[in-house]
């Protein structure tokens, strides 16, 4: 938590900094070249803005092939923000503990996606289970990011003018689209 801040970014950037977590995700090819870890025994129990999140990125190719989802490690690395996510860089040390050594964790249910990127905040990089129908709506950012678009409902989102004129109309409803 406190690697992650409360806020936006990273409080500490440029730090070099030593953390315990559980790797949730990994990342060995498709260009994101790294982990997602999580702080033992977290997660499960829906978070406010303003909270710190649990979850974290560490870039590191050699990690993303040399551990597997459930495995317990510390990462020693530089803390930094990248595109907005905040990570471990700066060649970060990754060694794997024994299992058993960190508690599990569990998926946050939410029964409605953040609407806003405060509200996400406090999930970022964190193992999250939407309730609900949910529908695609973005995947570009999937192999570069980790990141897919969810629309609440059974039908993708549309661009404005497939649907109205351009202009005010298609302003309006490409404003309904971000709520």
């Amino acid at each position: 938590k406190d690697i992650q801040g409360t806020g936006a970014a990273t409080p500490i950037a440029g730090q070099r900094v030593l953390t315990r977590g559980v790797v949730t995700a990994t990342y060995p090819a498709g260009g994101f070249s790294g982990i997602s870890i999580q702080t033992p025994g977290t997660g499960g129990t829906p978070k406010t803005a303003g909270q710190a999140s649990d979850g974290l990125f560490v870039y590191s190719a050699a990690a993303a092939s040399s551990t597997a989802i459930g495995d317990c490690v510390t990462v020693e690395g530089t803390a930094e923000e990248y595109f907005s996510l905040t990570q471990l860089s700066g060649t970060p040390v990754v060694t794997k503990l024994a299992a058993g050594e960190c508690a599990p964790v569990v998926a946050t249910p939410l029964a409605t996606l953040p609407p806003t990127d405060a509200d996400k905040e406090p999930y970022e990089g964190m193992l999250v289970a939407p309730r609900g129908t949910y529908t695609i709506t973005n995947n570009y950012q999937v192999n570069q990011f980790g990141t897919i678009g969810l629309t609440p409902g059974t039908e993708a989102l549309q661009v404005a003018t497939n649907v109205v004129a351009p202009g005010p109309a298609a302003l309006a409803y490409e404003a309904e689209n971000v709520t």
